[in-house]
């Protein structure tokens, strides 16, 4: 038996295998081939060809596969699957990212070479398959969106009518100019926890805003958090290039976000508590015993100012902090601050609420994870198999890196605002740095 027919199982089997007669009939491979006298150029490309060889005859095979795809059996296709597959092994990246031009438009394209070709290394050679090919199902997607680099989930989030399951994906992995031709993509479907970290990764991005505020199908209450975190100077672009019924229900969101500003405001003193924690500061009293006292005690504004007051930040924005839904994001500040576990347990042990009349502390209880984000409650599944007691909570504070001074403030307000927007950050992948050496 010749190479080819070793290589080729399928040549042997389906050149014989003859399609009745009749309109539209299917004709026979082995006439196919021996027609273009493919057996004979596989033989000798694959047996002692040059790189050169290999190339021309890979080219052949595929203008036939062109030239009479649309008329060949499933069986058939497979054939040409099979003999593509091995020359594309046996062939440089151009030869391969030429195929890949030729094969991405085709809806009955050969099932494994387009898989081989997705997953290349090379974007010159996955991208025109990643982007266009038909054939990727779902799963494919969001495999390669998962293990490749930026290149391959540039190309993926130009598809057309990409489904949530992927878009999840390069929303968690993708890069700014991934995320933003990604917002682009106006057929993309986004899930609600797409929606809210994309959303969520807008505000350090003007351009990332702009793109997504003109997203008709933008849920009005991500539309609302976009515009809360905007700049006033996006907020009016927005305004000047957004259809008319788009700047109205701007116009009305932006005065219900104005109006809550102005209500929260007159609600909010802390001058008080704020004259309280500065002079325990300047007797050198502000310590891991008065948190756990203020805590115990139910004194929310104590509680917030003193970890505002250690970080240096606003205790407005510690107070967002402390009665957002994260409750492990708090371990940011007190971690900044140097606080000891007996005196965050009783800050991550349970959670701040507010009402009418006062902000109180509403303890959990041990063994409970109110309020804590999906990481969180990973982290602690996996350290326990089961809902994670008080004593679990303490390997997440020894997980945060230490920081310096001159950052902590910086990582305590972007926990303020995670807390905040319910952004899906988790702890381990913020850039701090480690404490400089005294």
């Amino acid at each position: 038996m010749n190479t080819v027919m070793l290589e080729f199982p399928r040549l042997s089997r389906l050149s014989g295998n003859r399609v009745p007669s009749g309109v539209g009939r299917k004709r026979d491979m082995g006439q196919i081939l021996q027609q273009y006298s493919i057996i004979a150029e596989l033989e000798d490309a694959v047996r002692n060809g040059s790189s050169e060889k290999r190339v021309g005859t890979l080219r052949q095979v595929t203008d036939l596969f062109l030239h009479e795809g649309d008329r060949l059996s499933e069986d058939q296709v497979q054939v040409f699957d099979d003999v593509l597959c091995i020359l594309i092994a046996r062939v440089e990246s151009r030869a391969k990212a030429e195929l890949s031009q030729r094969l991405a438009p085709l809806d009955y394209a050969p099932f494994e070479v387009i898989q081989h070709l997705a997953r290349d290394n090379d974007i010159a050679v996955a991208g025109e398959i990643l982007a266009n090919s038909s054939r990727l199902r779902t799963s494919d997607l969001v495999e390669i969106a998962s293990t490749r680099g930026q290149d391959h989930l540039f190309a993926i989030s130009s598809r057309t009518n990409l489904p949530e399951a992927v878009t999840d994906v390069i929303v968690d992995r993708g890069e700014r100019k991934v995320i933003r031709k990604l917002a682009n993509n106006a057929s993309a479907r986004f899930s609600e926890a797409g929606y809210s970290g994309i959303v969520a990764r807008a505000e350090t991005d003007d351009d990332l805003t702009e793109i997504l505020g003109l997203r008709i199908d933008l849920p009005l209450k991500f539309l609302r958090e976009l515009l809360r975190r905007a700049t006033d100077a996006v907020r009016a672009r927005l305004m000047s290039v957004a259809p008319p019924e788009l700047q109205e229900e701007i116009k009305r969101i932006l005065k219900g976000i104005a109006s809550a500003a102005r209500d929260d405001a007159s609600a909010r003193d802390f001058t008080r508590v704020e004259q309280l924690v500065k002079l325990l500061k300047g007797m050198n009293e502000l310590d891991d015993a008065a948190i756990v006292k203020f805590a115990e005690t139910k004194k929310f504004d104590e509680v917030s100012a003193s970890l505002a007051i250690l970080n240096n930040a606003p205790t407005e924005m510690m107070a967002r902090l402390l009665e957002g839904p994260r409750a492990d994001l708090i371990l940011i500040p007190c971690k900044s601050a140097g606080l000891s576990w007996q005196a965050v347990a009783p800050c991550v042990s349970g959670r701040f609420t507010t009402n009418s009349r006062s902000r109180v502390f509403v303890p959990t209880g041990r063994g409970a994870c109110p309020g804590r984000g999906a990481a969180f409650s990973r982290r602690c599944e996996a350290s326990s198999g089961h809902a994670a007691p008080q004593s679990r909570d303490r390997t997440l504070i020894d997980s945060v890196p230490a920081m310096d001074p001159g950052s902590a403030a910086h990582h305590a307000a972007r926990a303020a605002r995670c807390a905040a927007s319910g952004e899906r950050s988790r702890i381990s992948s913020w850039s701090c740095r480690p404490a400089r050496p005294s």
